[in-house]
This record gives structure tokens, C-alpha cells and sequence, in this order.
């Protein structure tokens, strides 16, 4: 239980402190440590479309769009 606790408070503090880029990158850093499958550290296969991940980071599609344009040219 004090896990999920933690947690939780972790994603609240970063949904509150951090800029879009940086919540758009934690998140999927979350997601990779939850869901990976063990080959690929970045093949994370979830059916989320980038509505509904830009829900769960607290942003805008728009601006989860941008971060993703700009994580592929990096």
C-alpha cells in the first residue's frame, strides 16, 4: 500500500511541478517500467491513443503532439 502511496504522490508532484515536455517523458517512463516486455527498453505496446495519453499526463493532445515531434527528431 505505502508503494502505491508513493506512488501516486510521485505522478501528483510532477503532474503539478513539472513542464509538459518533462511530464510527457516521465510518464512514458512510467509506462515503459509497467508495460515493457523486456526486449526493447522503448517498445512499449499500450492501445492509447494521444487523447487519451495526454489525459493521463495533464496536458493538451497538442502539446503531447509536439513532445512526440520532438522526441523522434532527437
Amino acid at each position: 500500500m505505502s508503494d502505491s502511496l508513493r506512488e501516486m504522490t510521485s505522478h501528483i508532484r510532477d503532474v503539478a511541478l513539472l513542464d509538459v515536455y518533462a511530464k510527457t517523458v516521465k510518464t512514458m517512463e512510467r509506462l515503459g517500467k509497467k508495460f515493457n516486455t523486456g526486449v526493447n527498453r522503448w517498445n512499449i505496446e499500450i492501445p492509447l491513443t494521444v487523447q487519451e495519453f495526454a489525459t493521463v499526463v495533464g496536458t493538451s493532445r497538442e502539446s503531447v503532439s509536439r513532445v512526440f515531434s520532438r522526441l523522434k527528431k532527437e
